[in-house]
């Protein structure tokens, strides 16, 4: 700093001293403030959030144990609330139609639809038939004027339901046959019902 002329010592020291406060003050407000850029880097970590608890399906379904071949049986499938069974055919040899009643339990499941599966018709034309009654489905499918009927596994037909009020019950086969192109009927056919909950 150049000595200005006309300032007496004493006041120039005090002045130089003033100068280098001044100084001193501004690098200690730099450090604090980062340097005076990039700053932000030093704060906490945010809480980390616990994973999200997947929803509970509104329905569980398990079928009966101890099944032979051949065999009908369901599985279960959940969309929001409604739940579709999948009506299988296991093992089977020369099926040509099935006829059945499903018995449901109405308080907690109400019928909405029921589709035939294009597994089962093989390219053949088909005739499908659903009745409902109360707590009650009765159900026919057959291939018609086919020379032979499907043989080995796949889908036969879905049923699909809105779910309704929370307990458990059950789906079960009942007045169930399943026939041969010659008409005569499969003996030994396994008709595999199962425990539903709705929760």
């Amino acid at each position: 700093m150049p000595l200005v002329p006309g300032l007496p010592s004493r006041a120039l020291s005090r002045t130089l001293q003033r100068l280098a406060a001044v100084a001193i003050v501004s690098s200690s407000l730099l450090l604090a403030c980062g340097g005076g850029g990039g700053g932000g880097g030093g704060g906490p970590a945010p809480p980390t959030q616990p994973p999200p608890v997947p929803p509970t399906a509104p329905v569980s379904y398990t079928p009966d144990s101890g099944a032979t071949s051949p065999s009908l049986s369901m599985s279960a499938d959940t969309s929001g609330q409604q739940v579709t069974f999948t009506v299988t055919a296991t093992d089977v040899n020369n099926l040509n139609g099935v006829a059945f009643d499903l018995v449901y339990p109405a308080a907690l499941l109400t019928f909405d639809s029921a589709s035939e599966l294009t597994v089962f018709a093989g390219g053949e034309m088909t005739s499908f038939q659903v009745f409902q009654q109360s707590g009650r489905l009765v159900m026919g499918l057959a291939r018609i004027g086919a020379a032979s009927g499907f043989s080995g596994t796949g889908g036969l037909l879905t049923i699909t339901f809105t779910v309704g009020t929370s307990g458990t019950g059950r789906l079960d086969f009942e007045n169930q046959q399943g026939t041969q192109a010659s008409s005569a009927i499969i003996g030994g056919l396994d008709w595999i019902g199962g425990s539903v909950t709705v929760n």
